[in-house]
């Protein structure tokens, strides 16, 4: 549900640089704002889960991300949606999107690539139902009035977290995948000082620019090089349901061949997903090469989803494992914010999204190059997590 906010923003980004004129920069500065408030927001989140709980995070997350969404329904400015859905909306999504996090890799060991993997088809699902559904309902209601659907919604989900979820495993349990045993600890500043530890923020840095450099102007990408909406929001969709599948393959194959070969792989996937949106930019109108980025691009993006986590899991396991990965958070906002400003400045000076999509895929390898300096399958992980 919260991913699916950030997911769909390239239906809301054309509609609201349509309303008020604004330029691909001016247009992309809430979306990148989200991500750099999530510098401060994800070590936050982080040290909440590891005092107050996963249930008791997730619900105020699902209320402040509905308060934002609120608000951002009714913004005329430009500091409006900085504060609005820059900030609050950011602070909820923070919240919520490390749930997961924290939960998985508590309760999996042995199979936590796959357990990720299931989890992460979240992030396929929501685009598959979601940009269909989006995309009516701005049709039919408008944008502002579709940001209040979608706040209702996560109040709604903010109960269910209330009645469900469970802070901590069971004692016992007859699934294969058994709750986590007592994890080797670590101290914090030295996870901070390890090479492995640089070499994984690098990994998230490159990894999230060029994917939300994407996210964010995809839908415009696609106009720009003549597609209709509708046949957009068909492929995007589309990509969501491979993303779903992806996540499955990705997590599952990690656990048998290892996290290394898995992401590499699946970053040059989703490279040549990119290299289909540089086709499609220089063929205009040619529709396969939006097929060749949804699938492609679903197939690749959608086997790295659960190895993210897992991959700092790995290395990372232990009773200080929510507090560091809010320090990783640090990193996803860096990359997250320089993306989608980078993609709109370079669209506003030179009047075309291609050099913004070679850094996109150049990103994206180099993020997958990266993996194998973080090296997560290395023997005696918790006695060498500096180098």
């Amino acid at each position: 549900m919260s991913y699916s906010v950030l997911a769909t923003f390239g239906l809301f980004f054309v509609s609201m640089v349509e309303e008020f004129n604004w330029s691909a920069t001016a247009g992309s500065l809430g979306f990148a704002v989200t991500w750099l408030a999530r510098s401060i927001f994800s070590p936050l989140s982080g040290f909440s889960y590891g005092k107050f709980g996963i249930r008791a995070v997730t619900v105020f997350g699902s209320i402040i991300l509905a308060l934002g969404l609120l608000l951002s329904s009714s913004m005329n400015s430009q500091w409006e949606y900085a504060l609005y859905f820059g900030v609050i909306v950011s602070a909820g999504s923070t919240a919520l999107s490390m749930s997961h996090s924290i939960l998985i890799p508590r309760w999996f060991t042995g199979n936590r690539g796959f357990a990720m993997g299931i989890v992460s088809t979240a992030y396929g699902l929501g685009p598959l139902v979601f940009f269909p559904l989006i995309n009516a309902l701005i049709d039919s209601l408008g944008w502002r009035n579709t940001l209040n659907v979608y706040a209702l919604a996560l109040v709604i989900f903010g109960i269910i977290a209330l009645i469900t979820i469970r802070n901590t495993p069971p004692v016992q349990s007859n699934d294969p995948m058994t709750a986590l045993e007592s994890p080797q600890s670590w101290a914090l500043k030295d996870a901070l000082k390890g090479k492995r530890f640089w070499a994984l923020g690098t990994m998230y840095i490159a990894g999230f620019l060029g994917y939300q450099m994407l996210v964010a102007h995809q839908v415009a990408y696609a106009e720009a090089a003549g597609i209709e909406r509708g046949i957009i929001v068909s492929a995007l969709s589309f990509m969501g349901g491979l993303t779903l599948i992806g996540a499955i393959i990705g997590g599952s194959l990690s656990d048998k061949l290892g996290r290394e070969i898995v992401f590499f792989s699946s970053s040059v996937i989703g490279a040549l997903g990119i290299l289909s949106f540089i086709l499609l930019s220089i063929y205009s109108g040619n529709i396969i090469f939006l097929l060749g980025f949804s699938l492609f691009g679903g197939i690749g993006f959608g086997m790295r989803l659960p190895l993210v986590l897992t991959i700092a899991a790995d290395v990372f396991q232990g009773p200080l494992f929510p507090k560091l990965i809010g320090f990783l958070g640090v990193a996803t906002a860096i990359g997250g914010f320089t993306g989608p400003m980078l993609a709109g400045i370079i669209f506003d000076m030179s009047g075309s999204y291609l050099p913004a999509l070679i850094v996109s895929a150049t990103a994206m390898l180099g993020s997958g190059l990266l993996v194998w300096l973080v090296a997560p399958t290395r023997k005696g992980l918790f006695s060498n997590i500096n180098g």
